[in-house]
């Protein structure tokens, strides 16, 4: 059983917080492919999700999921933020494997896993953020370290578990991406080969190919290599563009277009008395 802290009936963050400044922004929605195949290039993470989901044809379908979840324990209310947490915890419940498993023993809840996890959607909203949008102070880094470890409570991870400043953090998460057990079992390149080559649904995996530099140019080479990726020459002028062009064009969008509907949604039950 979860055990949760208390917050108002309102939402569990609010408008002033940084966890509200990154996560209403759609432009930080663009390291979600790199964090995906970062997440599954963990060895445990990848057999998880080739043993218990449709990888091979649905890694669109966990996108949004992931993606729900966070919106809705960001922006949501007391009790749309508790549904969300007691039904991820029941999906997690199946997630399980015994040491007789071909893959070897790993359970959801186990709190290193689950830190990786964490870990890949706090650096890709900080970096996306920053490249994007516009730079970050490191009390604002600091305040969202502290509110995404929040966050991963709702989904069983201790707030006491992993680094506890932003500069433990970074030096935690280099030491991962960096070190040799990402990417180091057959099955994480079979997972993170069918995320980056989608072959459903149609449309999506048509309109994701030309933006595959969103993978192959945020990971460093070696691990790539191990996943079987590889950047181009056309990956790598796409990225360049993308580096000089989105911050632009972002900038001009509307609040409909750059923010999603569950933060305009949340905006009003905060403003009430």
């Amino acid at each position: 059983m979860l055990n949760l802290p208390e917050f108002s009936d309102k939402g569990l963050f609010g408008p002033e917080s940084v966890m509200w400044k990154l996560n209403r922004e759609q432009a930080i929605i663009l390291g979600g492919p790199a964090a995906a195949v970062l997440q599954i290039a963990h060895p445990k993470v990848a057999q998880g999700v080739a043993d218990h989901s449709d990888f091979r044809h649905d890694s669109y379908g966990r996108f949004k999921r992931t993606l729900s979840a966070i919106r809705t324990i960001t922006f949501g209310s007391r009790d749309e933020v508790l549904k969300m947490a007691h039904g991820v915890q029941r999906m997690h419940q199946r997630v399980q494997a015994d040491s007789q498993a071909p893959g070897g023993p790993y359970s959801a809840f186990d709190p290193d896993l689950q830190l990786w996890v964490l870990a890949t959607l706090i650096q890709g909203a900080v970096s996306n953020y920053e490249l994007f949008i516009g730079p970050l102070t490191p009390e604002e880094k600091q305040a969202y370290l502290e509110d995404m470890k929040l966050w991963g409570e709702f989904f069983g991870l201790p707030r006491t578990h992993g680094p506890d400043t932003w500069a433990a953090f970074q030096d935690y998460f280099n030491a991962m991406l960096h070190g040799p057990l990402l990417g180091s079992e057959p099955v994480c390149a079979e997972v993170a080969q069918r995320v980056v080559y989608l072959e459903r649904p149609h449309l999506f995996r048509l309109a994701t190919s030309p933006m595959r530099f969103l993978v192959t140019e945020r990971i460093p080479q070696p691990l790539l290599e191990r996943l079987g990726l590889s950047s181009s020459s056309w990956t790598r002028a796409g990225w360049s563009a993308a580096q000089t062009l989105v911050p632009a064009l972002y900038a001009c969008l509307p609040q409909c277009w750059r923010y999603p509907v569950e933060y305009r949604r949340a905006l009003p039950r905060w403003q009430t008395a």
